[in-house]
């Protein structure tokens, strides 16, 4: 595989408030850590799995948000981006708001993933428009470019999921994260003129303060998330600059572990006082830009690069505990199983234990493409999507 096309992989670092069980409105879930909360799965059921729809989006990397009976993506056609609200049930669209945005011909379409918070639809695309529809009929309420800050754009597009809290939606862009009014757009606070990086902004608390993890071009940003002030950075390069896996954030947000890929790998970051400081550092998990997910202490994360690699299970000592021969792909986490779609369409269920790798079964959704999303589970549905834009929705109840 190209470098070319292994660096794509990067800018798919695609957005945490609580939401009931049969809800997926924010990039990687109702908690923002990979982990389908509240949902059953029966792992052998993904063999007799179905495809109950399927919806043609065009080019691009966003996977979807699920809530109230309706799933939002975001794909593009003619050179323009398209925010879907599909059927739940059926995949027919219910309506459609579309904006100018160049697809361009390296790896063209969208990049991030929608997140709903309340009535409002927020998405971000890859040229920096930050925009808020309505989310029953598709009405802009507001749009803004973060270029307009003197924000830079990355290599491969902006590509971080919004994220909302406190009425505030917070982008990876500039040195270390903008925010704003989540009802009128108006500046919060802002960083500018540096280019930012892939990964969506992790919101935390720690020691009764809350702040916000930005894993921007160069280093790991603590940013305090009313202020936008820089509490603590960590200093952490690259190749191409590439930093997209999202921070994970442990132990009550007094450590954060971080991974990247072209064999940088990965370290656990202690977060007290207000300094970050390395505990440990190795090459155990070296993730391209899959996120790494957190289930009962353990850390399951994609080690390699695009077309070359393993889904491995580490401790947080850093010591890997065993690596699967799954080929490249991304995951999601429910009923302690892993879903794990790879680039090709399969989907493999794995148990989530430290043991060892324990494959369950698998299903071929048949979609085609390449596969580089992580895959969403809602409501018995496993929502799959290519870079061509064919969305899948598989049925394993």
């Amino acid at each position: 595989m190209s470098i070319g096309k292994m660096l794509m992989s990067a800018i798919l670092s695609l957005s945490c408030f609580s939401m009931a069980a049969g809800e997926w409105a924010e990039w990687r879930g109702p908690e923002m850590d990979g982990i389908a909360k509240g949902e059953k799965f029966d792992a052998s059921s993904l063999g007799s799995a179905k495809v109950t729809w399927k919806a043609d989006l065009g080019p691009g990397y966003s996977i979807v948000a699920v809530a109230g009976g309706k799933v939002y993506s975001l794909g593009n056609k003619n050179n323009n981006d398209v925010i879907y609200c599909l059927d739940e049930a059926t995949g027919k669209t219910l309506w459609e708001y579309s904006y100018p945005c160049q697809a361009t011909s390296n790896y063209p379409g969208t990049r991030a993933t929608p997140v709903l918070s309340g009535k409002s639809v927020f998405v971000f695309s890859r040229d920096g428009d930050l925009v808020c529809v309505d989310a029953d009929g598709g009405k802009l309420i507001w749009k803004k470019n973060v270029k307009e800050l003197s924000a830079g754009v990355p290599q491969w597009g902006f590509s971080s999921s919004a994220v909302v809290r406190n009425g505030v939606v917070m982008v990876n862009a500039g040195n270390h994260g903008m925010a704003f009014d989540a009802k009128t757009g108006k500046d919060v606070w802002e960083n500018k003129g540096v280019v930012g990086g892939y990964a969506s902004v992790v919101p935390f608390k720690s020691g009764g303060a809350e702040y916000a993890a930005v894993f921007g071009e160069k280093a790991l940003y603590v940013v305090d998330m009313k202020k936008g002030t820089t509490k603590a950075s960590f200093q952490w390069e690259t190749s191409y600059n590439v930093n997209s896996p999202d921070p994970m954030i442990l132990d009550n947000g007094s450590s954060i572990f971080i991974s990247s890929g072209y064999g940088r790998g990965c370290a656990m970051l202690s977060f007290k006082g207000g300094k970050l400081e390395k505990v440990w550092e190795n090459k155990s998990l070296s993730s391209h830009f899959p996120s790494p997910v957190l289930v009962d202490g353990f850390i399951y994360g994609v080690a390699g690069q695009a077309g070359q690699g393993s889904l491995v299970c580490i401790d947080k000592s850093g010591k890997q505990k065993w690596k699967g021969n799954t080929g490249f792909g991304a995951f999601v986490v429910v009923d302690k199983t892993i879903i794990y779609l790879t680039e090709g369409g399969n989907l493999i269920a794995v148990k989530a234990s430290p043991d060892s790798y324990q494959e369950i079964t698998k299903f071929n959704t048949g979609i085609g493409g390449t596969c580089w999303n992580m895959p969403v589970f809602c409501n018995g549905k496993i929502y799959c999507r290519t870079e061509k834009g064919a969305l899948a929705a598989v049925s394993v109840k």
